[in-house]
């Protein structure tokens, strides 16, 4: 998403008023979201861990605090990028409020397992590495394409980047893709 946001923005939006400029701005939100989708995914598997501990008023906390930061930094972060401020803001907010519940996590008996996390981070960020190159190719040679062609080869690389990303994720031995496999083995077999 991050790497494709200006190719896909402009194909669905370039054209008629909505200019170069509008592309890139645009563009620039969708990059700022897809890391936000990360950080939020993140507070989203760290905040059960407390309600399993029977402990909500730590979630609740960090949530209004984080939101108290968020509007305080999104005001002025909009001033200076716009619309891509206010996402800039939320990504930063929610990644304090991640670094809280991680910190109070810790200190009141929790347990995260961030070493594997990491390494998992890792893991899937050099299998995503294909994506990005051709990501950035297409993206580089953009402006030299027609429309026929961008639409072409927009699908090319995305199709090409899913299967790179699959073929190197089996080669990995990635459990979760061996699970994903299975699950859509299970749902694609005739029923008796």
């Amino acid at each position: 998403l991050s790497v494709l946001a200006r190719p896909t923005v402009s194909l669905l939006f370039g054209h008629g008023e909505f200019s170069e400029s509008n592309i890139l701005i645009t563009a620039g939100v969708v990059q700022i979201s897809a890391i936000t989708l990360v950080i939020s995914s993140l507070s989203r598997v760290i905040t059960p861990l407390f309600y399993a501990m029977k402990n909500t008023w730590i979630p609740a906390v960090s949530s209004v605090l984080a939101m108290s930061v968020h509007l305080l930094m999104a005001s002025w972060w909009m001033q200076k990028m716009g619309l891509a401020g206010l996402i800039l803001s939320t990504a930063l907010s929610l990644l304090l409020q991640v670094m809280l519940l991680s910190i109070l996590l810790e200190k009141h008996g929790g347990f995260f397992p961030w070493r594997k996390f990491f390494t998992s981070i890792f893991r899937f960020g050099m299998t995503s590495l294909p994506i990005f190159i051709l990501g950035g190719e297409l993206d580089s040679h953009w402006s030299e394409l027609g429309k026929v062609s961008q639409c072409g080869f927009l699908f090319l690389v995305i199709i090409l980047s899913v299967g790179l990303y699959f073929w190197l994720s089996r080669l990995q031995k990635f459990s979760e893709v061996d699970l994903l496999l299975s699950m859509r083995r299970k749902t694609g077999a005739p029923k008796d």
